[in-house]
C-alpha cells in the first residue's frame, strides 16, 4: 500500500495542480465517472497554460497506470486535445474531442466526440 501510494503521489505531482478555476471552470482538476470495471479511479487536468494531464488506476488484475499528457483548446464547446506523451499504445498526435455536456464550477460533463464511437458520458 505504501508502494502504491508513492506511485501516486509521483504521478499526481507530475499533473501540478491548478486552483485558477476562473477560466470558464474548466481550468483545474476533475475526477473521472467511469462506467466500466476496468478503471478504479481516474482525474484529469487542465492547465491554463494549454497542458492536459489525465492518469488512470485500474486494480482489477494488477495495479496498472495510464497517464495521458496532452495539449488541448475549446473550440465550439468541444474540448480538442492532442496527445503528446504517453505510456499507452495511442500515439504522439491523437486527436480527442469531448463535447462539453454540462460545465459550472462543480461539474464538468463530456460526451468523446472524436475518434467517433460508442462512449458514455464522463
Amino acid at each position: 500500500m505504501k508502494a502504491l501510494t508513492s506511485l501516486f503521489l509521483f504521478l499526481f505531482s507530475s499533473c501540478v495542480l491548478s486552483a485558477n478555476h476562473s477560466l470558464h471552470h474548466l481550468i483545474g482538476t476533475w475526477v473521472i465517472n467511469h462506467d466500466n470495471k476496468q478503471v478504479d479511479y481516474s482525474f484529469i487536468e487542465y492547465q491554463k497554460s494549454g497542458d492536459k494531464c489525465e492518469i488512470s488506476f485500474s486494480l482489477v488484475y494488477s495495479l496498472e497506470v495510464d497517464m495521458y499528457w496532452n495539449k488541448w483548446k475549446v473550440e465550439n464547446g468541444v474540448i480538442h486535445s492532442t496527445i503528446h506523451n504517453t505510456n499507452t499504445l495511442l500515439e504522439y498526435g491523437t486527436k480527442i474531442g469531448d463535447k462539453i455536456k454540462r460545465l459550472n464550477e462543480k461539474e464538468l460533463f463530456v460526451d468523446m466526440v472524436i475518434p467517433k464511437g460508442d462512449y458514455a458520458t464522463e
